[in-house]
């Protein structure tokens, strides 16, 4: 019996050989963001963004740092046919392990995108390492530069600015939903568009400003399939917000309305909003009705209303009401007559509703919503108005407000 025993032990010891297959932080090059550009001649060109933990220096050939001496992260790029040969070439520049667990954020070009990214993104979705949480954003421009000349200003490196602008606001897109969007009939992706803003920064009461490029996210990126059509403007983006504030969330998202007086505008923050989207088929004419209600909180005044006036506050609502539906309207009136794309999920709803009308209908969907009827319901209404009822009048003689 014992030496049955012993044998047990000497044979489960076979299967303790440790951690066979572990990499030490010290051999690890931790990607933080990835660009994916075209070349004119066809050929990818990849972009990492690399941790450099703390007291190494920046490499030599072509690195990109925060700072000599200081540098917190190190920006390379290098051109193959396939993101994994352009990688194996990064390779050879790089002293350790490529490994992409931490990665924040993915950036497009503008002329990648515009090719489609079909191609580009099976490496992403197919390698078990890139994270399904992963922002997805579309430069402007080339996304190269937004790792190589963008200048974090609270984070250490550019992709965690990115990532932290993306989760306090709310408007962030990730991978995994951008790829669902993607191949799923009846929906086309979107994705906030960035790019590089030139901004004064003081460093220090002593410090002398200095024009810093800042990224900072500028719209919404439009796509049909898996390419670019084109870019929403900010007051669009807000609309595309309203419409589909489930598949964003964000979080201060602030807009304008006109008040009582004239020329006086009032600032009114979304807290949120419910968004019920009807189609409805009749023979040959689609009608899709929309139905929002929205709960606000004033948060600044320039005219002099009283707000407890329950007719003002009222009126103010409706104003709010029209303003929404105003930003709603010209997202989806782009979003069908310009770029022919169902970037909202109306495809999705007219598909559970009506599952038997699909197959017929959803390889044509973009056609069918280019050409429908939207019937736009808004209700804001104003739950806080903040500590102030009205603004004081000014005395006869003084000048302001």
């Amino acid at each position: 019996m014992k030496k049955l025993i012993i044998c047990l032990l000497l044979f489960a010891l076979l299967f303790t050989g440790g951690c066979w297959d572990s990499k030490e932080p010290g051999s690890i090059a931790h990607v933080l963001g990835c660009g994916v550009d075209k070349a004119p001649d066809g050929n990818v060109i990849l972009t990492l963004e690399l941790a450099i933990p703390s007291g190494i220096s920046p490499l030599s050939g072509g690195a990109v740092g925060s700072g000599a001496g200081t540098s917190t992260f190190y920006v390379v790029s290098e051109k193959g046919r396939t993101i994994p040969e352009a990688q194996s070439k990064i390779s050879e520049r790089v002293s350790r392990t490529i490994f992409w667990g931490h990665n924040l954020v993915i950036i497009f070009g503008k002329t990648a995108a515009e090719q489609g990214l079909r191609e580009t993104l099976n490496f992403l979705y197919r390698n078990f390492e890139p994270r399904e949480a992963s922002w997805v954003l579309i430069s402007k421009g080339e996304a190269r530069e937004i790792f190589e000349k963008g200048r974090p200003v609270l984070e250490k490196t550019n992709s965690q600015a990115i990532d932290k602008l993306m989760s306090a606001n709310g408007i962030g897109v990730e991978f995994v939903l951008f790829l669902r969007d993607m191949y799923r009939s009846g929906s086309n992706p979107a994705a906030p568009s960035i790019t590089l803003v030139k901004k004064d920064m003081v460093a220090g009461a002593q410090s002398r400003a200095l024009q810093e490029p800042v990224p900072g996210i500028e719209g919404l990126a439009v796509f049909k399939s898996d390419r670019l059509k084109g870019f929403l403007n900010p007051e669009e983006t807000y609309g595309f917000h309203f419409l589909r504030g489930v598949y964003t969330k964000p979080k201060r998202l602030v807009f304008i309305t006109p008040g009582i007086e004239e020329k006086k505008e009032i600032s009114l923050q979304a807290l949120r909003w419910t968004t019920r989207v009807d189609p409805v088929q009749e023979e040959n004419n689609l009608k899709i009705f929309i139905e929002i209600n929205l709960l606000g909180n004033l948060l600044a005044q320039k005219g002099h209303e009283d707000i407890y006036d329950m007719k003002i506050l009222k009126k103010i609502e409706e104003n709010a009401s029209g303003e929404v539906e105003k930003l709603v309207r010209a997202a989806v009136v782009k979003a069908q007559g310009e770029y022919g794309t169902d970037i909202f999920g109306f495809g999705e709803t007219y598909r559970n509703k009506y599952r038997k009308m699909w197959p017929k209908a959803g390889p044509r969907w973009d056609e069918e919503f280019a050409g429908a009827k939207i019937y736009l319901s808004v209700k804001v209404t104003v739950r806080n108005t903040g500590l102030e009822t009205a603004r004081p009048e000014y005395e006869k003689g003084k000048t302001g407000g």
